[in-house]
């Protein structure tokens, strides 16, 4: 069963009630206005399974249609594309790091006590670097094949200083290397250049080189960054094609940069945004906020100079995610996911053409991801994972696609693009 949608169709001179059932569509006559309503199709689904654990990680996905997902047990679980759990991997710690899925097919992923892992496809551990990674922070894959995050690594002088803690690259073999000890922060993103946009929990963006040298930085909010739900830490952001660097505070304020940093728009809702924005196909963008009370959202639309094209209001409150895909037609559609248990696919102007609704009204708290064949992946709040079918295809022309870039999960402009 879908969800009843209605459109205000044309303005009529009459005074009348009428209702005409026609299918799934109900036509109504009422003061002076016609209204239709619709009943929004499901996606039909292909398969579920039950991992028997709670999730608050997003899934990745890689170039053979293998989804990896971590539940709150502390599993990072292999699923084929038939629905079948291939392997289990059990980590040291919780983690609120989506995996990271590179092009030779190995998995990374950090924990929240800053563990990191390489991990191969088949589930073996290549190495394991304990408490490297600034703890609730992110980490990139950059182009280059390496990491770049915020690390800590022991002291020539532990007596004097136990630990440096700055910029820094972790090679393919686990070697890391600080490049610069002279900055700290907790979200990074590469840019098409390789370059990097670093953002510490003051709102100071840094524009870094790979070698480490701040090519400038700015502060543009005062307003500490805080870890909403406990699920990811803000600040959150993405990189558009033209270098322009969007983030959010836990202001709910929204910041737009030139790639010389220079403040080119904010925008401000009204309250917290829980989860980040991502960019569609003509440079729109979308993001969400949880209204008053937690149990309402907003999804808007915003254009490239950051007016509000439209907007969405859910049921449910939003700790996920928009992603950006292209229809049969190359026509761009999104799809959320929703704390309120429903999936919801709109059109680029904002109309809802399908719903899915989870089992037991579970809800999402993750973003859903897509595989090359159309298949979209979502993992609701108690473990399990639908696959459902759809027409959909992964976004040719968007930088920035979903909340880490690409269904990689890398953070790098430049990984996608070269794809």
């Amino acid at each position: 069963m879908g969800r009843w949608c209605w459109y205000m169709v044309k303005r009529l001179n009459m005074i009348a009630l009428l209702l005409l059932f026609v299918g799934v569509f109900v036509i109504i006559l009422a003061n002076f206005n016609l209204f239709v309503l619709w009943r929004a199709p499901s996606l039909p689904v292909i398969w579920t399974l039950d991992l028997h654990s709670n999730v608050f990680t997003s899934p990745t996905i890689d170039s053979n249609g293998t989804l990896y997902v971590i539940d709150e047990n502390k599993n990072l679980s292999a699923v084929s594309s038939d629905g079948e759990l291939k392997w289990r991997f059990n980590l040291d710690d919780l983690t609120r790091g989506e995996p990271i899925v590179s092009e030779d097919g190995t998995i990374y992923v950090y924990t929240s006590n800053g563990t990191l892992y390489s991990i191969t496809s088949d589930g073996v551990l290549k190495w394991k670097l304990e408490k490297v990674v600034l703890p609730f922070s992110s980490v990139t894959l950059a182009s280059d094949g390496n990491i770049y995050a915020c690390c800590n690594v022991a002291s020539d002088n532990e007596q004097e200083r136990p630990t440096i803690t700055g910029f820094a690259k972790v090679t393919l073999d686990g070697n890391v290397e600080i490049l610069n000890e002279n900055i700290s922060f907790q979200a990074i993103f590469e840019r098409q250049d390789g370059k990097f946009y670093a953002v510490n929990q003051n709102g100071t963006v840094y524009l870094v080189s790979k070698s480490g040298e701040v090519l400038w930085e700015k502060n543009f909010t005062n307003s500490i960054f805080k870890i909403g739900f406990g699920l990811f830490t803000l600040p959150r952001g993405c990189v558009k094609a033209d270098q322009e660097f969007i983030y959010s505070s836990s202001g709910g304020e929204v910041f737009s940069t030139s790639e010389q940093g220079i403040l080119m728009w904010k925008f401000s809702g009204k309250s917290n945004s829980f989860f980040c924005p991502v960019v569609g196909n003509d440079g729109t963008l979308y993001l969400g906020y949880v209204n008053d009370g937690l149990s309402t959202s907003t999804i808007y639309a915003l254009d490239p100079k950051g007016k509000v094209k439209w907007k969405y209001d859910l049921q449910g409150g939003i700790s996920a995610h928009v992603i950006v895909c292209e229809d049969d037609q190359s026509k761009e559609v999104i799809y959320i996911t929703s704390a309120d248990g429903y999936i919801y696919k709109l059109t680029s102007d904002g109309k809802l053409v399908a719903k899915f609704k989870s089992q037991n009204s579970s809800g999402f708290y993750t973003s859903a991801v897509l595989s090359s064949e159309g298949i979209l992946y979502a993992v609701s709040s108690d473990g399990r994972i639908y696959a459902l079918k759809t027409n959909s295809k992964v976004s040719t022309n968007s930088t920035w696609y979903t909340k880490s870039a690409n269904f990689e999960n890398t953070r790098s402009v430049r990984n996608f693009m070269e794809k």
